[in-house]
């Protein structure tokens, strides 16, 4: 991931930041394919030793973790979706939105629900465009859309503004959008918050959700660990 928002300790102590870090750590430990350590979590979701090691050390007592690799992926899912933060939401009708995405913004994003599934995961069709994006950037964003001959109000997107460290940290692919001046890729969220974000849409997006679920092998049971 790049370029984590930092937080030094007096932030950390309000609930607002700490429910943030504990949503950072929850993506990175379930995108993660192979061995991380809690030193690694806690610095790339900019928060301090102390609290990347209680945390992960809170998670594995309460039986979704062994050490730091996941075993309970999807009661690990249904845990961080009881605390997930609600973004708040800006809607707009965009005639064309693709002009908001090529040529590639300076003000960095990650797309969610129907337009990333439909272009990863090919489930879905993108009636939607939603973005994460941050706080400080939304007035040009909305200049963006008002430049396309975009409608303040319900429509096919929406900037939702929350943890910076979202649009901050997005992956990139290929699965682009292709006008006369070349590929651009796609920002998205990860597969985990992306999984988040659908089971939260509901409807068709819950079946997309199940699907990628499954194909990352999130959905397998077994018994909880009694707690202590």
């Amino acid at each position: 991931m790049k370029h984590p928002h930092l937080q030094n300790r007096a932030t950390q102590r309000t609930s607002e930041a700490a429910g943030r870090l504990r949503e950072r750590i929850l993506s990175l430990l379930l995108e993660s394919k192979g061995p991380r350590t809690a030193y690694d979590l806690a610095k790339a979701a900019g928060a301090t030793l102390a609290y990347g090691y209680a945390y992960v050390g809170k998670l594995e007592a309460e039986g979704f973790l062994e050490g730091t690799k996941v075993v309970r992926p999807a009661e690990l899912i249904d845990y961080w979706q009881s605390i997930r933060e609600k973004p708040r939401v800006i809607e707009f009708f965009v005639p064309n939105p693709v002009g908001l995405l090529v040529p590639t913004p300076k003000a960095p994003y990650a797309s969610t629900t129907y337009l990333a599934e439909s272009r990863l995961h090919h489930y879905l069709m993108p009636v939607r465009w939603d973005l994460y994006v941050r706080e400080v950037d939304v007035e040009d964003w909305m200049t963006a859309c008002k430049h396309l001959g975009g409608l303040r109000g319900p429509g096919n997107l929406r900037l939702l503004v929350g943890d910076p460290w979202i649009p901050e940290n997005p992956f990139e692919t290929r699965h682009g959008f292709a006008p006369s001046t070349g590929t651009d890729p796609l920002k998205w969220v990860g597969d985990p918050r992306l999984v988040l974000d659908l089971r939260t849409e509901g409807a068709l997006c819950v079946e997309a959700a199940e699907l990628i679920m499954k194909s990352r092998g999130w959905t397998r049971r077994t018994r909880m660990r009694k707690r202590s």
